[in-house]
């Protein structure tokens, strides 16, 4: 009993403190923490533009921050939202269904400064040819030796 209350307080707590990983930038008093969910961006999959913004001395988040921020791929905006606000929690979140495979930038804007964020979004690819004509070969073997079992048992 004592052994199963620590493994849920273990897991509790691993998932209270879990912190998404990515990029951070300073402009003035402001940290920039960006992070992206999945990870690894991909076309035709949806996906959260996490923008975290904390104070750069002291770290702590900062709640109800006005900022400007900007998607764009080749110089062409794709969003760009001038009145986007953090929550009490100092985390903005932008959703955007990536149509296209490519580099695309994301500039941030607080008290007149900007900065801007890479974001790389991986086209999805086809399955190669080899591991497709690799399935069809083990199911024609499988069927194969399926009719063969079947047949002796007859």
């Amino acid at each position: 009993m004592k052994l199963e209350l620590i493994v849920s307080l273990l897991l509790i707590s691993s998932v209270a403190f879990a912190h998404l990983e990515g990029e951070a930038k300073i402009i003035g008093d402001y940290r920039i923490e960006l992070a992206t969910l999945p990870e690894m961006l991909e076309t035709g999959k949806n996906s959260d533009i996490v923008i975290i913004i904390e104070n750069a001395t002291t770290g702590e988040r900062m709640g109800r921050v006005g900022l400007w921020a900007r998607l764009s791929l080749d110089d062409i905006a794709i969003i760009s939202s001038p009145n986007l606000v953090t929550d009490s929690s100092g985390i903005a979140i932008l959703n955007y269904n990536f149509n296209k495979p490519g580099n695309y930038k994301l500039d941030v804007s607080l008290s007149d400064a900007v900065t801007g964020f890479d974001l790389h979004v991986s086209g999805s690819e086809p399955v190669p040819l080899y591991i497709a004509a690799t399935a069809v070969i083990f199911f024609i073997v499988g069927l194969a030796a399926g009719m063969i079992f079947f047949m002796k048992r007859k």
